[in-house]
């Protein structure tokens, strides 16, 4: 049986992908094929982002859940916003949680 989490996960990735699809298919080929490739183009730098802004957090999800992973760390900041920007002007906006080292504190995870 699938968990709240990955059927969540399931419907957020279909979501996205429904999005994408529809972005791709809304110009005609009998606009003209710059048109569709632009649009195209458009719609796949909307999908990469969405899906990665997914992935950055619930890789953050993941860290604070697995308490093993960051025995010494504790949450000092949650739902920072953050950006990325690609080599190709895409920028990725998504939340993320900041950790403070329990026995130094200092703040790197």
């Amino acid at each position: 049986m699938k968990s709240v989490t990955q059927v969540t996960k399931e419907t957020q990735a279909e979501r996205i992908v429904q999005k994408f699809a529809e972005r791709v298919f809304s110009v005609n080929v009998t606009e003209g094929i710059s048109k569709k490739l632009d649009n195209s183009f458009e719609a796949f730098k909307e999908f990469f982002k969405e899906c990665t802004k997914m992935e950055l957090e619930e890789l953050d999800k993941n860290i604070f859940e697995n308490k093993g992973i960051r025995k010494e760390w504790k949450v000092c900041q949650k739902e920072v916003s953050r950006k990325i920007i690609c080599e190709y002007g895409i920028e990725i906006g998504f939340n993320r949680r900041y950790y403070l080292h329990k026995g130094t504190n200092t703040n790197k995870l």
